[in-house]
């Protein structure tokens, strides 16, 4: 337990003071993804990723892969969450905590007919300088994949429509490409879209609020950061 609690202190001593509890709607840009490998595949002791408040009885939908082997799950500026359910084919969390009076659940659209859109997330502490600022980028759906592919903190996050409708959450992995005779790691994005999210969330017995503001400030109202300690 001292291992994963010097872990834990490790990860939230990036974030500056008050960062833990307060996240910052700034809308700063977001650089696309370096190339970097998974958490598990490099035996990371941690890892930060971006996740979305479903319920205001503290559920909280997240990339599943990142609460895989995990000692501890934290949710930023509210304690420690336990994983209440899962859906390995779409790769969905259901994550919740409790005691938290204010969280604002998410409103998701209808299916995404466009290609346009807006990606939500908050990005790993390092590569952002610090912070729970939300970040936001465009980019473009090709089919099931989002391009460019944002930083790894923002999978588990939101993405939004040109009308500002959350149209599903963005999952990244990283795939091994060879090149010039070496392999290295290539980052890839894709959109689980708000049916697929909302037939999971059924299976549990959550209705996703049914109607609510729109556009990029209501939909970071609902984003928290989703911190993995492992041993």
């Amino acid at each position: 337990m001292r291992a994963v609690g010097a872990v834990l202190v490790l990860l939230l001593s990036v974030l500056p003071a008050g960062a833990q509890s307060d996240i910052s709607q700034t809308g700063a840009t977001a650089k696309p993804a370096a190339q970097t490998p998974n958490d598990a595949a490099t035996g990371s002791k941690g890892a930060t990723r971006s996740g979305i408040v479903v319920s205001t009885a503290g559920h909280i939908l997240t990339d599943r892969q990142l609460t895989e082997g995990c000692n501890v799950i934290v949710v930023s500026g509210y304690g420690d969450a336990h994983r209440q359910a899962e859906d390995t084919a779409a790769d969905l969390a259901l994550l919740r905590i409790y005691g938290a009076p204010d969280l604002v659940p998410a409103t998701f659209g209808e299916a995404f007919k466009g290609s346009d859109l807006t990606l939500l997330g908050i990005a790993d502490p390092q590569s952002q300088g610090g912070g729970s600022a939300i970040s936001a980028m465009a980019a473009k759906a090709r089919g099931e994949t989002v391009e460019p592919a944002p930083q790894l903190g923002f999978s588990g996050g939101a993405a939004l429509d040109g009308q500002g409708r959350l149209v599903g959450m963005v999952e990244l992995r990283t795939t091994a490409v060879a090149n010039a005779g070496a392999t290295s790691p290539q980052a890839r994005a894709t959109l689980v879209p708000a049916p697929t999210i909302r037939a999971f969330l059924d299976a549990q017995r959550l209705t996703p609020a049914a109607a609510g503001r729109l556009g990029a400030d209501a939909a970071r109202a609902s984003l928290v950061r989703v911190i993995c300690v492992r041993k």
